[in-house]
């Protein structure tokens, strides 16, 4: 063979290697870094949709960096809702070329991921330090689960440097990743006095797939169905948070003020479901706080329609009192006094619904037009206005009216 003929040079331009290497590569890169933004702009941006394709399958399989990322970036910054539809697509794409994670956030029985999972050994422990070993792991107020603090006197000398924060999801062969804080903690508290082989899963893919709120947020609706049907998390639970509510709500909250309706749609299909729960977060003289309470006092973009689906169901009471004896209809009129034309239009749509759907004004006064009757016509007339000073003109038209009547 002659020197033309010989064997040809390895590439000497980046932009020649080939898409399975250049996927390769980039999975020994920090995706927080610059360098890696560089290959995938720069390299793979020059490629044709083919060879593209090629370098994601080779870098997001069996890859959790990106989930970790994605975790990261929603627990630290504030979510729009751009960047949140973002975030959701980066973790659909992640299971498009992992068709089967759902077997790879198994604790047992699945498939080896690797960086998903450790197992360490919990030393045997007091009872008074339980809780000093397990924290609710909360970035933002964002995930409700059991999570093992760094500390090594707990730990046997070859436990992962990750078990910070890391969720446990299983302990001694039973998996508890669908089990609430307080029951998992009572699981170790009765194993307290030998030692415990703990499973953690690294607590960025828990924070994604473990957290029904999350799944919401992200528009996952696939991940939501998993949690419900397969972890058998109660559809009822109130152990999350998410973005909206980033303290521990039901679900049905999340995927009321979510812009894609397809969580809402999957959770009111599902057999259980209390679409008007008392809210456990709210305590004290409050007992008895409901959804439809936290809505009228809240500052949610609603959606009418799902308002609505609600508010037909069998099991949803539109007159339920709280623990100060008010109705939901009460607690919108009371956000601002008798002021309506105060109020968006969201608020106004919410007190249409509620009228609309029987809610009772007897224990509701503005001081004028006291019938249910009256108030139907009032939140019609006030959707109907053009802008607030249209609305200010009917609140002093209703005043002039009243003050006419009491002379």
């Amino acid at each position: 063979m002659n020197d033309a003929e010989a064997a040809p040079t390895a590439p000497t331009n980046v932009h020649d290697l080939p898409p399975e290497l250049i996927g390769r590569a980039a999975t020994y890169l920090d995706i927080r870094g610059g360098d890696f933004w560089k290959l995938f702009t720069f390299v793979a941006g020059r490629r044709d949709n083919i060879e593209k394709r090629i370098i994601k399958r080779v870098y997001l399989e069996r890859n959790v960096q990106l989930i970790l990322y994605v975790s990261d970036v929603y627990s630290v910054f504030p979510l729009e809702k751009a960047r949140m539809i973002r975030l959701g697509e980066a973790c659909r794409q992640w299971m498009e070329f992992n068709d089967d994670w759902r077997n790879s956030i198994k604790p047992y029985h699945g498939i080896d991921m690797p960086g998903m999972f450790a197992d360490v050994e919990l030393k045997a422990i007091r009872d008074e330090d339980v809780c000093s070993v397990l924290v609710m792991y909360c970035p933002s107020g964002h995930v409700g689960k059991p999570s093992i603090l760094s500390a090594s006197a707990y730990f046997s000398d070859d436990s992962p440097a990750f078990r910070r924060n890391a969720v446990v999801v299983g302990i001694d062969g039973r998996d508890v990743s669908g089990l609430d804080f307080e029951d998992v903690t009572r699981l170790l508290y009765e194993g307290h006095s030998t030692p415990t082989k703990l499973r953690l899963m690294t607590s960025g893919a828990a924070h994604i797939f473990l957290n029904p709120a999350v799944a919401i947020d992200l528009g996952l609706t696939e991940v939501l169905r998993y949690l419900i049907e397969d972890v058998e998390i109660d559809v009822n639970t109130q152990s999350y948070g998410g973005v909206v509510f980033n303290h521990r709500m039901p679900p049905i909250a999340h995927a009321l003020v979510h812009p894609d309706p397809s969580a809402f749609q999957y959770l009111t299909s599902v057999s259980g479901l209390d679409a008007n729960p008392v809210l456990l977060s709210f305590t004290g003289y409050e007992r008895a706080f409901t959804l439809l309470h936290q809505l009228a006092f809240g500052d949610c973009l609603l959606d009418v329609t799902r308002i609505v689906t609600l508010l037909n169901r069998d099991e949803v009471d539109v007159d339920a009192l709280h623990g100060r004896g008010h109705t939901p209809l009460h607690c919108i009129i009371a956000r601002t006094g008798a002021d309506v034309a105060m109020y968006d239009r969201a608020h106004l749509m919410l007190a249409k619904a509620l009228l609309d759907a029987g809610a009772s004004t007897d224990h509701v006064d503005l001081g004028f037009i006291p019938n249910r009757q009256g108030y139907n016509g009032m939140m019609l007339t006030l959707l109907e206005a053009a802008d607030r000073e249209e609305r200010d003109d009917i609140i002093a038209s209703l005043d002039r009216q009243k003050r006419r009547r009491e002379v």
